[in-house]
């Protein structure tokens, strides 16, 4: 009997720490903190603002993008000149990118520019937080990092 118990304490433990984290959770199923609104996964956003600057489209009528797959945990995108990859853990207000990765196609400036920006600030990114339609990135201290706007309102000029 004793060797029987023995394999479920790991078990234990692991189901402890997750009532534990659903009790932090609020009924939507988020902990509680700084973010407002729903998680900002499964949608498509637009870089606009990064590094303390508005972001124009890049002479290609490029832009860069995000998108949070919430089914894979994963992270895709454009960065200005490359494609982008990786993974990120989101709990409440909290948002952390892990093993981000980009292609390595040549690229001329800006784009080779705004991309190196792009990936340091994502690199930096400790919280989120919805401001109306757009979606804003923050540091440990709260800075603003990025605001991405949903990549639907984003329409091309004519």
């Amino acid at each position: 009997m004793k060797d029987s118990l023995h394999w479920r304490r790991p078990f234990f433990g692991a189901a402890l720490f997750l009532v534990f984290f659903a009790l932090l959770s609020g009924p939507s199923g988020c902990a509680m903190g700084r973010g407002t609104g729903d998680p900002p996964i499964n949608e498509a956003w637009h870089v606009v603002y990064l590094a303390g600057h508005p972001l124009p489209r890049l002479p290609n009528g490029r832009v860069p993008a995000l998108r949070l797959d919430g089914e894979s945990v994963r992270v895709s995108g454009f960065t200005g000149c490359n494609r982008l990859g990786g993974s990120y853990l989101l709990a409440g207000d909290s948002l952390e990118f892990i093993g981000l990765t980009t292609t390595r196609m040549a690229c001329s400036q800006p784009g080779a520019s705004v991309e190196m920006v792009l990936m340091q600030n994502l690199e930096s990114v400790s919280h989120w937080r919805r401001k109306g339609k757009e979606l804003e990135l923050l540091d440990a201290k709260g800075a603003l990092l990025v605001r991405l706007a949903p990549a639907e309102e984003e329409k091309p000029s004519s």
